[in-house]
């Protein structure tokens, strides 16, 4: 059918399957997903950016550091404006707790 084994939806496949489902596209067809698939098609394309975001979290939930911080989702959410302003890669490092320490200070607990 594809011609790629193993077969592996694309996050662009999912994406448009959330669509299909979210505005009951009745006239949507598998010929449509595997145009998706192979890149023939931008019915809906996944946005990264939301996967970046959720990586951010896990990673500065993971670091020790973060537990003296009440309010962890709000820190996150402050070193996170900070980050995507910037031109560097969109991932999390502890480095980002010194440099914008005046901003989250408040939050420690």
């Amino acid at each position: 059918m594809t011609g790629n084994f193993p077969f592996k939806f694309t996050a662009d496949m999912a994406t448009a399957w959330r669509k299909v489902k979210g505005e009951q596209d009745e006239i949507f067809t598998i010929q449509d997903m595997l145009a998706i698939y192979k890149g023939q098609s931008d019915y809906a394309k996944h946005n990264n950016r939301v996967c970046q975001w959720n990586q951010f979290v896990k990673d500065f939930c993971a670091d020790r550091r973060s537990r003296y911080f009440k309010q962890k989702m709000s820190v996150a959410a402050i070193l996170w404006q900070k980050v995507k302003q910037e031109r560097w890669a969109k991932v999390y490092s502890t480095d980002l707790l010194e440099q914008y320490e005046d901003l989250i200070e408040t939050y420690r607990k």
